[in-house]
């Protein structure tokens, strides 16, 4: 992000080993919801999400396993996006994840605005050069697998 033109603002707060659904630990305590102070940012990315939703910053970067992007930018009303496996390195993530692990785990945007999740992946992704986002991949829905639940 550097390497784009980003100014590195700050840290935001995480759960403990990024590992809950809130964003709470023993030395910074909880984060709060800008828009309600008893309701909770979500985890582990929520401090970012927080961040980014009270406009203190326009952009940042939250880790993603199981729902850390997603669930933070749905709490706090902004946009996140966990990008596909291996698209963002996750080179210098704490605490790093090897072998399998690293193929669910995603460093990705969360922004205030859908349009800036684009330019925003695209420096995050950028190697040897730009990516291009504007070729969809050819996906042949017949093999695509899904499971259908009808009820409980």
């Amino acid at each position: 992000m550097r390497a784009a033109g980003a100014i590195i603002i700050g840290l935001t707060n995480t759960s403990e080993l990024a590992m809950w659904w809130e964003s709470h630990n023993p030395v910074y305590g909880y984060t709060c919801n800008p828009y309600d102070l008893r309701c909770i940012v979500g985890g582990s990315s929520g401090g970012e999400a927080a961040a980014v939703s009270s406009a203190c910053s326009p952009m940042g970067i939250g880790s993603d396993i199981g729902g850390s992007i997603r669930m933070p930018a749905f709490f706090n009303g902004v946009f996140g996006h966990k990008p596909s496996p291996l698209l963002v390195s996750n080179k210098g993530q704490f605490p790093g994840d090897t072998g399998m692990e690293d193929m669910y785990l995603g460093l990705g945007p969360i922004c205030r605005y859908a349009a800036d999740l684009e330019p925003m992946l695209q420096a995050m992704a950028f190697k040897d050069g730009p990516v291009d986002f504007s070729t969809p991949f050819n996906v042949d829905i017949s093999k695509v697998r899904y499971i259908s639940v009808e009820d409980d």
